[in-house]
């Protein structure tokens, strides 16, 4: 007498794939599947772009410098009265 197995997982997958077969992906959803992948990477890529930027922006204390600068340019060019802009063209 032969002795029956349990059927194994694999099995019963190939049997439901059998009766129950699954339809085709069409052109659309391959499309959008690698217009997922597409749209991920330029993500990332810009990320990555934007990390890379922020590192070469200046410190505080060089932007303070600058500020002061400036500002220091700006008054004495209003400290000359032909050169000096209107008070009402500054608001």
């Amino acid at each position: 007498m032969q002795q029956r197995s349990t059927p194994t997982g694999r099995d019963l997958a190939l049997a439901f794939n059998h009766f129950h077969p699954q339809p085709a992906l069409t052109f659309a959803q391959t499309g959008l599947l690698g217009h997922d992948l597409f749209m991920k990477t330029l993500t990332l890529g810009l990320l990555l772009l934007g990390f890379a930027t922020s590192t070469f922006a200046l410190d505080k204390a060089e932007l303070d410098h600058r500020i002061h600068k400036l500002t220091a340019k700006f008054e004495s060019l209003q400290s000359n009265p032909g050169k000096r802009v209107p008070a009402d063209m500054l608001r």
